[in-house]
């Protein structure tokens, strides 16, 4: 959706086949677009990746942190008393301090431009509680609310927008390992009766890195078919 509207887009992802076969996809359909390998978690190569896309394409001016992840065990949530530590650490580290680390790549160009768009894609599950999902993932995506909040408190003075989106069930390639009579159970959760589009989230996506949004800050877009009713 961004590189249907002119932006570049560096498509990010810790494993090469994905990244290449999106980038192709884009190409084919007329997007300039390029593949940049790293895993968010890890500190050094964040910096390396995005010292190396300074370099190459310049800097960073709308920036969607939408790397997540939302293991289970036999497709059903980890109970707090069974989760081993270090499935505790995995999610926050991709989840949560992912963000921190790529926002923290970006910001000064943003400050000294005086301009810049971040985005971070929350969850519904953070907004009221479900049992589809284990704690890991709740407390992640609810602490990225409050780094938003905290984006958005420091940056707005420099003209820099954190807003956030917080999507119910998408019907994505994690929704597709999931059984379907699992995903049909949550979409009769739903008042709409089905999954999201990627499409609609990236429509959303869209509006707030555009200045459509300009007088939005520190904001969260439920984008859930009316799961959750703020």
């Amino acid at each position: 959706k961004l590189g249907e509207n002119g932006a570049k887009v560096i498509i990010n992802a810790s494993h090469e086949e994905s990244a290449v076969n999106t980038v192709v996809e884009l190409k084919n359909a007329g997007i300039d677009a390029i593949s940049s390998i790293f895993d968010v978690s890890d500190k050094d190569a964040v910096v390396n990746a995005f010292a190396e896309i300074r370099k190459n394409v310049g800097d960073v001016t709308i920036l969607v942190n939408n790397a997540g992840i939302s293991p289970k065990r036999n497709n059903t949530a980890i109970p707090v008393h069974e989760m081993e530590y270090d499935e505790w650490l995995r999610v926050m580290d991709i989840n949560l301090n992912g963000a921190f680390l790529c926002c923290k790549e970006v910001i000064p160009a943003m400050i000294e431009k005086r301009r810049g768009k971040i985005i971070n894609i929350e969850s519904a599950s953070a907004r009221v509680y479900t049992n589809f999902t284990s704690s890991h993932y709740i407390t992640s995506k609810a602490g990225l609310i409050g780094f938003t909040h905290a984006l958005c408190g420091e940056l707005a003075k420099y003209g820099i927008n954190c807003n956030s989106i917080a999507p119910g069930k998408v019907w994505t390639d994690m929704a597709r390992t999931m059984p379907k009579e699992m995903n049909d159970a949550i979409a009769q959760t739903v008042p709409m009766k089905r999954l999201a589009q990627p499409e609609e989230i990236a429509e959303a996506a869209f509006f707030l890195a555009s200045q459509s949004s300009s007088y939005m800050n520190g904001a969260t877009l439920d984008v859930n078919g009316g799961w959750f009713m703020n």
